[in-house]
């Protein structure tokens, strides 16, 4: 009896001649022809696509390791890639050492991170047959484009998670957070509040991001009780001008970051 082409192990023919039992031999995934022969050679049946070979699934630890392996070999290969181009231009530094080292530890565990990332289907793989082979396949390419996997790790997160809201503007790091629909707002611009005014008005500076200042002058005159609050917000009160401006004035300030100019316009 043949599978395919294949000869049949451990044939045991029925001495009724009614059935016959075998072991398949081993054969490739798909469907094959099944024929069976007399003692004298010749084909007596022959059944079309009546046996299906299957693969059976890799086991999860095999899998697992099989993974780490994969995204260390991906990270290998990005690092021959940059050290032969960079030693061909000439230009590799010797302090890239231990980067090259570390990169298929670090294209591994970017590996192991996509891999529970797809099995807990928060990444989509798309497979037809065989998804321990596609899991494989994606885990090369991460370890080899680390860089890039570490982008897509943040649009997930950023898909799930609530996004960092900006800090004062003296402070880059993020203060709380705001929900996902919510988008990002730009730096503040410095501004003055009043903008229009009498002389003696309290006028408020805010977005200049400075601790400290050496002077606030209002078109060249030096305004009066400066203070600066823990926000970075300047209050100050806009000094008399003889004669009076008709046409806005350059307020300038001077502090720890440097100088803001604004513009501020004298009400009669």
């Amino acid at each position: 009896m043949f599978f395919g082409g294949v000869p049949a192990n451990e044939v045991i023919t029925d001495p009724n001649g009614k059935s016959i039992s075998v072991a398949p031999p081993a054969h490739a995934e798909g469907e094959v022809d099944l024929v069976v022969k007399n003692p004298d050679g010749a084909s007596s049946d022959i059944v079309k696509g009546a046996y299906t070979y299957t693969c059976p699934p890799i086991p999860e630890t095999d899998l697992f390791l099989l993974v780490i392996f994969a995204g260390a070999l991906g990270g290998a290969l990005h690092g021959l890639r940059s050290l032969c181009w960079y030693a061909g231009l000439r230009s590799l530094l010797k302090s890239w050492t231990l980067m090259y080292v570390l990169l298929p530890f670090t294209g591994a565990t970017m590996a192991v991170i996509f891999f529970m990332i797809i099995r807990a289907g928060l990444l989509p793989l798309q497979t037809t047959k065989n998804v321990s082979a596609g899991i494989i396949a994606v885990a090369i390419l991460v370890g080899l484009f680390s860089q890039q996997a570490a982008v897509k790790l943040k649009d997930i997160a950023d898909a799930f998670l609530a996004k960092p809201a900006p800090g004062p503007p003296a402070e880059p790091k993020p203060q709380g957070s705001v929900s996902s629909g919510e988008s990002k707002t730009g730096p503040v611009k410095p501004a003055l509040m009043p903008e229009r005014g009498q002389a003696g008005t309290p006028v408020k500076i805010t977005g200049t991001g400075m601790k400290t200042i050496s002077s606030v002058t209002f078109g060249g005159v030096e305004g009066t009780e400066k203070a600066v609050a823990p926000d970075g917000t300047i209050t100050v009160k806009a000094p008399e001008q003889t004669p009076l401006p008709t046409s806005p004035v350059e307020v300038v300030i001077t502090g720890d970051k440097g100088t803001v100019k604004l513009l501020f316009t004298y009400k009669p």
